[in-house]
């Protein structure tokens, strides 16, 4: 069950079918995890280039399998949610004295602490993930007094909102984890899929120029050599990228945003030479350093799906691996996840290592692509 709001979700009535033959398992069967010691590294592969990163969850550290690969296969993390900020408001204590932080809403950070200290604890680097987005931000937050019951704030309430929380996230992980995290998503996902910037509620309160000012607030706050990104998904089509690059335009040209990030939510149909145009695009036009952020490859239908998809990864990391050795500043690759059965869309099998952490062809595809550039 999904929902754009965060209030609560009562479901009163539920019926489930099966079709065809299946197993009844009265408990959960155990995942027997396969050794991984004798894998090459990714992140020694690929050091020559560029990080190698991937996206976390404090459940996963938990299992020792999982920290086990993520140490010695990655060397930049993600927390995929912990760092959003309906993990970071705190609107219990919000709204017991809305008059104390009517223009900066209390902030925690219990969520972000178990995956932070492992990052530190194991020399992995971090990239914070996300300030301002539409998505997994409280609608309180938008709201008079915090009361979705009345109307929406105003511009100069919400860019105080906005700024104090900027400010306190970063000056926070800055004070207890310094240097850790080296890059931001500032903004995430503004541009709308149908054109345009997407009509949020940031954009409704704030005003078009919201993202210009995300990133000057970001850049005000930041400590020295953090770098701030855009970040977005199928930012590699053409009407979509057309619409980024001109939003970010005036943030270039202010100086206040570094990089852009490819979510890169992808599939074994999707045409590589047109993404890596793409690429060159954004940094040929605003000079733009490059993350591949959030990558995963979904299953074709065939028989042979994952030979398919290890081929298309490796030819992916051949092309990214081309354009750095041109000269695109790509400083990160992300997948986003560790296995299939972690992944947001597992269904679709996108990540490079199955269940039981044993390694797929998509695995192999990328070790490929990067000794062929020996």
């Amino acid at each position: 069950m999904e929902s754009d709001r965060l209030e609560d979700i009562y479901i009163d009535d539920l019926s489930v079918k099966v079709c065809g033959e299946y197993t009844y398992y009265p408990e959960a069967v155990a995942t027997e995890f396969v050794d991984t010691s004798d894998y090459p590294s990714l992140k020694e592969e690929y050091k020559d280039y560029f990080r190698i990163g991937t996206a976390t969850s404090p459940n996963l550290l938990d299992k020792e399998p999982y920290a086990k690969i993520i140490k010695a296969q990655y060397n930049s993390m993600t927390l995929g949610n912990s760092f959003k900020p309906d993990s970071i408001l705190d609107h219990n204590k919000t709204v017991r004295d809305v008059e104390k932080y009517m223009y900066s809403p209390a902030v925690k950070f219990d969520a972000v602490k178990t995956e932070l200290d492992f990052a530190r604890d194991n020399g992995l680097t971090v990239r914070g993930h996300t300030l301002v987005w539409h998505s997994q931000t409280p609608e309180w937050l938008f709201y008079k007094n915090y009361d979705i019951g009345g109307e929406l704030a105003d511009r100069e309430t919400m860019l105080a909102r906005m700024e104090n929380y900027i400010k306190n996230v970063m000056e926070w992980t800055e004070e207890n984890y310094p240097g850790l995290v080296r890059a931001w998503d500032v903004v995430n996902e503004a541009a709308d899929d149908g054109g345009g910037m997407r009509k949020s509620l940031w954009y409704q309160t704030v005003g078009e120029d919201y993202i210009e000012q995300a990133f000057m607030f970001a850049r005000k706050y930041a400590p020295e050599g953090t770098k701030l990104f855009y970040n977005d998904y199928n930012s590699y089509q053409t009407r979509k990228q057309n619409d980024i690059i001109t939003f970010l335009r005036p943030v270039v040209e202010a100086g206040n945003i570094d990089g852009m990030g490819m979510q890169s939510h992808i599939n074994v149909n999707i045409n590589i030479t047109l993404y890596m145009a793409a690429l060159q695009k954004y940094y040929d036009e605003l000079g733009l350093e490059i993350n591949v952020t959030e990558l995963d490859v979904c299953r074709g239908k065939g028989d042979n799906w994952q030979q398919e998809q290890g081929d298309y990864y490796k030819k992916f990391m051949s092309e990214i691996l081309k354009l750095r050795k041109n000269g695109v500043p790509i400083t990160s690759v992300t997948l986003w996840g560790i296995s299939d059965t972690d992944s947001w869309i597992s269904s679709d099998y996108p990540l490079i290592f199955n269940d039981d952490l044993s390694r797929k062809p998509a695995f192999d595809g990328m070790i490929e692509a990067v000794k062929n550039q020996e």
